[in-house]
């Protein structure tokens, strides 16, 4: 930002040159302040046959809940089913959505 004196009015106004800092950013190497994409974090799901049972997001594999529900997800499967496969997987927000 560049103040400059205007002498008929006696006041000062300021004017943005964004070229002006945009060419000393670049002559000086500095970058400019954009802000970091956000990074998505891993998520986990306990699906059963390839489909979710529950909308609880899990933030590792080995969250105590995660495993907890993968269990008794096992047992159903095994005593009232076909023995479908009960697993824990990387969470995809086309395959895993909720309706």
């Amino acid at each position: 930002m560049r103040k400059r004196q205007n002498k008929q009015d006696s006041h000062v106004v300021e004017e943005v040159v964004e070229e002006q800092v945009v060419s000393q950013s670049l002559q000086t190497g500095i970058p400019e302040n954009k802000p970091e994409p956000e990074r998505k974090s891993v998520r986990y799901v306990v699906v059963r046959d390839g489909y979710r049972v529950e909308d609880r997001e899990y933030d590792n594999p080995d969250d105590p809940f995660a495993v907890a529900t993968r269990d008794f997800w096992k047992k159903v499967a095994t005593k009232h089913s076909w023995g479908e496969k009960v697993d824990i997987v990387q969470y995809d927000p086309k395959i895993h959505r909720v309706w």
